[in-house]
């Protein structure tokens, strides 16, 4: 090339994540996969031709768009969500302070980390995991500096 820059397009992935129960470990496995996406076409004929040249396939992938985008612009505003018990009924609206996904996953490992410093071990039976992470967890719940620093 005369520039000397790579024209070959750019392969854009997405990485997906899933949880099977494996029945070798009789336990849940967490898998991830880089998902290769298809190019952004850059216009109807393209995007028509991407799908098999189906009307039909074209307006079911801009449906599922819009659906998608519908989701999740409503899960920007978990107050208009409602709260779903243990037993799966649906109560109330959600009145809750959320934190953001990474603050979240910040709780969680701070509760593993305090519940492995009282003796968690994956090797203990599942009663008392439960119960440290539930210590852990009621130690952290109840430092008030944390909660103002998650809110902040």
């Amino acid at each position: 090339m005369a520039n000397g820059s790579d024209a070959s397009p750019k392969v854009e992935t997405r990485k997906t994540n899933m949880t099977v129960f494996d029945l070798g470990q009789f336990d849940d496995v967490k898998l991830t996969l880089d998902v290769v996406l298809p190019p952004k076409p850059d216009s109807i004929e393209a995007a028509l031709a991407a799908v098999g040249n189906s009307k039909d396939a074209l307006l079911k992938v801009i449906h599922d768009g819009l659906c998608e985008q519908a989701v999740e612009d409503a899960k920007r505003h978990p107050e208009t969500f409602h709260v779903v018990d243990e037993e799966g009924e649906v109560g109330e609206l959600y009145t809750g302070t959320p934190v953001d996904e990474k603050k979240g996953k910040s709780i969680n490992l701070s509760v593993l980390n305090l519940a492995k410093a009282m003796g968690y071990d994956k090797s203990l039976p599942l009663a008392k995991r439960n119960e440290l992470k539930k210590q852990a967890f009621d130690a952290l719940k109840g430092n008030p500096a944390l909660i103002a620093m998650l809110q902040g």
